[in-house]
């Protein structure tokens, strides 16, 4: 039986699990290859995106596993509807917050899937300061036009959640 509840949105525990810090090990590791190939070629190979859509649909099944164990709460919905809202206004066509790739889209939305919803604001939010900072360097040592590496950033800003995590997890003192 699946019961739903009305719990703050963000009333959970501010610390990463050991598994959400060794999925974000793993796909800190991806960025890195696919970072190197963004700086060369202003892209990545297709088998990343690949990967990050299918650690994407794992772990929408993941949770929605989870419910049968935890309930439904408000938080579960109102995550993923975030990671749909910002990963539409992050796309190209749309553009609103970036002109994003699929490609990127999809890596920004694999990390966002991982966390939980303050670590997944803080996440974005690095994102969009670390590209307000690093894109015009990008641009003009790497870019094509308008177009501009940006897996790393991404790159840098997962590497900086995945040490707060660490730090907030108590495994940095």
């Amino acid at each position: 039986m699946v019961s739903f509840t009305l719990d703050p949105l963000f009333n959970q525990s501010p610390a990463l699990t050991q598994a959400q810090l060794y999925a974000l090990a793993f796909l800190i590791g991806s960025f890195a290859v696919a970072a190197l190939s963004d700086i060369k070629h202003l892209s990545a190979p297709v088998e990343f995106p690949e990967v990050w859509f299918l650690a994407i649909i794992f772990l929408v099944a993941l949770d929605i596993y989870g419910i049968k164990d935890n309930g439904l709460s408000i938080t579960l919905p109102a995550k993923w509807l975030l990671i749909a809202l910002l990963s539409a206004l992050s796309y190209r066509p749309i553009g609103i917050l970036f002109k994003l790739e699929i490609g990127d889209v999809l890596a920004v939305a694999a990390v966002m899937a991982l966390l939980n919803p303050l670590f997944l604001l803080f996440f974005f939010l690095l994102l969009k300061l670390l590209t307000i900072l690093l894109a015009p360097v990008l641009v003009r040592l790497f870019g094509k036009r308008e177009a501009y590496p940006f897996m790393p950033i991404v790159l840098l800003a997962s590497m900086g959640v995945f040490f707060l995590g660490m730090r907030v997890s108590g495994i940095l003192g």
